[in-house]
């Protein structure tokens, strides 16, 4: 029963909600909810925590990404990216690369070089820089300079795929970085030329949640 509890548990349970049908594709169903999680958000006192509310705009970013609202995604998203605090840098490093990959979508390929580098320094700077993120980032690189045709495209993000898989299959820190955003499913997304609900909708075990 969701109504039942605390306010800061309804929050909690709605919290939890989210993540499950985000990790899972069913960003439909976390629209749904959206409005009752940003209300129980809201009515909570003010807090230190700020995890938490990086945490928040970051899932409400998925929310929108994987629901096709780019710009209301990349608003989320400049949430964290322009708060000089931090609780978990993981969450901070991803929000930059979910942000390079909404510009990579949206065709702005001048404004990707612009803020890849700035990204890239991020990235760094919060040791985020590991083998799968430094593979994304030559991967942008690469689409930059070249402005490759759809088939040299898909042939770099088979390259990219294989890399990726090779890095995250036996480093845990890797997996734990990506949980936050699975790169490797958004890749497969373009490869498959489909949605990345989709994608993980199959990964999940549950199309029909």
């Amino acid at each position: 029963e969701l109504n039942r509890g605390t306010l800061f548990q309804k929050y909690m349970l709605y919290n939890l909600l989210i993540d499950v049908y985000n990790s899972c594709g069913y960003f439909e169903k976390s629209l749904e909810v959206m409005d009752e999680y940003t209300r129980f958000r809201q009515g909570l006192p003010p807090s230190e925590n700020i995890y938490s509310e990086q945490q928040y705009y970051f899932y409400l970013a998925k929310v929108y990404y994987g629901s096709g609202n780019l710009k209301e995604a990349t608003k989320q998203l400049n949430h964290i990216i322009n708060n000089e605090l931090e609780y978990n840098a993981d969450i901070t490093c991803m929000a930059y690369v979910l942000s390079l990959i909404i510009y990579f979508e949206s065709g702005k390929t001048d404004v990707l070089e612009y803020r890849l580098n700035h990204a890239q320094r991020q990235l760094e700077k919060r040791n985020c820089m590991m083998g799968s993120l430094q593979l994304l980032t030559k991967f942008f690189k690469s689409y930059i300079n070249k402005q490759p045709d759809a088939a040299a495209l898909r042939q770099m993000f088979l390259k990219l795929r294989e890399g990726i898989e090779s890095n995250i299959s036996s480093d845990k820190v890797q997996q734990n970085l990506l949980s936050y955003f699975d790169i490797a499913a958004w890749v497969n997304s373009r490869i498959e030329k489909t949605t990345l609900a989709e994608i993980l909708k199959k990964q999940s075990g549950h199309p029909a949640m």
